[in-house]
């Protein structure tokens, strides 16, 4: 809250070059543990408790424009890719701005270890500088290309005009990917981890195609 309160008067001082600052981000696993001391001060709340504090983070949002992210663990790397793309189209949904994997950078192991915090390699082992993207990086792609497909659809239909929490959107995907969600407890500190089973391909093709055609022409 401290540093929040003299980034906010940075920015009035600076005038029209505020957007150059940037944002003030705030990463809070227990949100309901903030009382009113971050509400003003925070651009980009990161929260740990988005499913269970939802009602609050929307009321900030819609309050003070925060942009709201998640953040927690991913599907795991032993288990379908597919359920990256049906945890970013779930989240969206969900009226989430932004998801946080809990870690990313893997090890030297990690080339012939599974771990579900791996998404980038140390492209070391292989005689590679720099990092090498794993198949579960590449999944987190198609999720982002999905999720925009549905931005253009609602976006042009209308779907997003006063519905910060993208309800209608959604509705529209309720029923689009069949799957069965699974819920668990990352760790302590509030985050979660989110598993889905029972999910097919031609679910996300079907939604690709239908999106499209609703995007070129009428829904």
């Amino acid at each position: 809250a401290y540093f929040g309160k003299l980034f906010r008067q940075a920015q009035q001082a600076a005038g029209p070059a505020s957007a150059k600052l940037g944002a003030h981000r705030g990463d809070v696993s227990r949100p309901q543990w903030g009382r009113d001391t971050l509400d003003r001060v925070v651009d980009l709340n990161v929260s740990g408790g988005f499913g269970e504090y939802l009602a609050w983070l929307e009321d900030w949002r819609e309050r003070y424009k925060q942009v709201v992210w998640t953040y927690g663990g991913a599907p795991s790397s032993t288990s379908s890719a597919l359920g990256i793309l049906a945890q970013g189209l779930d989240l969206y949904g969900r009226g989430v701005d932004g998801f946080v994997p809990w870690l990313t950078l893997g090890g030297e192991k990690n080339w012939t270890a599974f771990e579900d915090t791996c998404v980038f390699y140390t492209g070391k082992p292989m005689g590679v500088q720099g990092a090498c993207a794993s198949l579960r990086l590449k999944a987190y792609r198609r999720a982002e290309q999905d999720i925009e497909y549905v931005w253009l659809y609602a976006e042009k239909h209308g779907l997003l005009k006063g519905d910060p929490s993208r309800l209608r959107a959604g509705k529209l995907l309720g029923g689009a990917i069949q799957a069965t969600k699974k819920l668990g407890k990352l760790d302590a500190e509030g985050a979660v981890t989110e598993s889905y089973s029972d999910l097919k391909p031609e679910d996300f093709e079907h939604l690709r195609l239908a999106l499209a055609k609703g995007v070129a022409g009428k829904p």
